[in-house]
């Protein structure tokens, strides 16, 4: 009986112990579970990393280009014009740029291309052959080329050797011609395509350049509202920057009858603003303006033309790019005010306390109050550095406080309070 007992009384033991091993069990979940639901309850504090970047202070505007422009025009405007100096491409002073097409120009140049095809095939059935050695010269140069040709894949080139061939065979039968005897039909039909190249260049007029710059054919008609005259742009009001009915970035239409020469060295760009940082814009001031995505520009404070009390036209000098926009009047520009770089954090993160500011670093979840400076900030962050011992000395810190003093550091993570 007395064992019996004993093992009932083990079992009655193993029981209780695993009811009270069940208990902690259940203890040590609800505390876990407590735990997550607190952290779930609490928000974690957000946290900025800190890092290397640069800072930038701008603002977006519509700007109109004022060019020093001359607009070329001749009087047979209306017949057309050939190019004779592509698009963009410099010029000296007096330089042929383009020309108008002479009074029934195409008639004349389809006689001249038949009188050819004459003379060639008289040529050929007279079986007269005119020996000289320009004419052995161009034979040479005739080879040359068609070989060429036959070797050639590049379409450009193929073209540029197809006029240089037309021009060896041009000459070729310009001389033939003029070594024939006086009454041979082949003088006869090389005289009467002379006098019609003759009444072609007569009948033409050539265009040159009044000054030396870039050639342009897309003429707007803004050339004479928008002129650079003594360096005073005082005349640029904001009625007269209404004037300007264009979209932003809307490209200039090329002309076909009329050029300009522009001054390839220098334009201004005129913008109407009204910010607190325009309105305090001085002459000389230096900024940056992106003209597009890619091309970021140095610029000069030209002119601060009021407008009343709230606004300024102001216009910016440009020494780069110039030619890159041609094609534009009026375009969407970003000006850059400052750019600094340095660390970088953002404006929620900063505590301000008196005069002084302050970050508050994440150093394994302990949170650390840390002074910093503020070098420079825009509308989201700032950026940043710690004072050195001798400006906090001049602020009233004193030595022995300097001592193991914490300093913001690359990558630190700053925490964002709620303000």
């Amino acid at each position: 009986m007395g064992r019996k007992k004993k093992e009932k009384n083990k079992n009655k033991l193993k029981i209780l112990g695993g009811r009270v091993l069940f208990f902690l069990i259940l203890v040590v979940i609800f505390v876990i579970a407590s735990f997550f639901i607190i952290k779930l309850v609490n928000k974690p504090a957000k946290e900025f990393v800190v890092e290397k970047d640069t800072v930038s202070f701008e603002e977006t505007a519509d700007g109109v280009f004022v060019r020093e422009e001359t607009v070329v025009v001749g009087k047979n405007y209306e017949n057309g014009m050939v190019q004779i100096v592509s698009d963009n491409q410099k010029v000296a002073k007096d330089e042929q740029i383009f020309r108008y097409y002479s009074n029934g120009e195409e008639d004349i140049l389809n006689k001249i291309s038949d009188l050819k095809q004459r003379i060639n095939q008289s040529i050929e059935d007279t079986g007269i052959y005119l020996y000289s050695s320009d004419i052995t010269s161009l034979e040479s140069s005739i080879d040359s080329t068609i070989n060429k040709l036959y070797k050639q894949n590049d379409i450009s080139k193929i073209d540029e050797n197809m006029k240089l061939l037309e021009e060896y065979m041009d000459k070729k039968t310009e001389i033939m011609g003029n070594l024939s005897s006086d009454d041979s039909e082949i003088k006869s039909l090389t005289n009467e395509k002379n006098m019609l190249e003759q009444q072609l260049i007569a009948g033409s007029e050539i265009m040159t350049a009044p000054k030396a710059g870039v050639v342009s054919y897309r003429v707007d008609g803004y050339e004479e509202m928008f002129k650079v005259e003594n360096d005073d742009f005082s005349y640029v009001t904001e009625d007269l920057l209404k004037q300007v009915n264009l979209k932003d970035d809307s490209l200039i239409l090329t002309n076909t009858e009329r050029g300009k020469i522009v001054d390839n060295f220098r334009a201004y760009l005129a913008v109407e603003m009204s910010s607190e940082k325009a309105l305090a814009a001085m002459p000389g001031e230096k900024v940056q303006l992106r003209l597009s995505s890619t091309d970021v520009v140095d610029a000069t404070i030209k002119q601060v033309n009021p407008v009343g009390q709230n606004k300024v036209i102001i216009i910016f000098a440009i020494k780069d790019k110039i030619t890159d926009y041609l094609m534009y009047r009026k375009i969407q520009v970003d000006i850059i005010w400052w750019e600094y770089k340095g660390l970088k954090v953002s404006n929620s993160a900063l505590v301000e306390e008196g005069n002084n500011t302050y970050v508050y670093r994440n150093k394994l979840g302990t949170e650390e109050k840390i002074l910093v400076k503020v070098l420079r900030q825009n509308d989201s962050f700032s950026i940043v550095d710690n004072y050195t011992n001798d400006e906090l000395l001049e602020m009233g810190y004193s030595e022995d406080s300097l001592k193991n003093r914490s300093q913001i550091k690359l990558y630190d993570r700053i925490v964002i309070k709620d303000k």
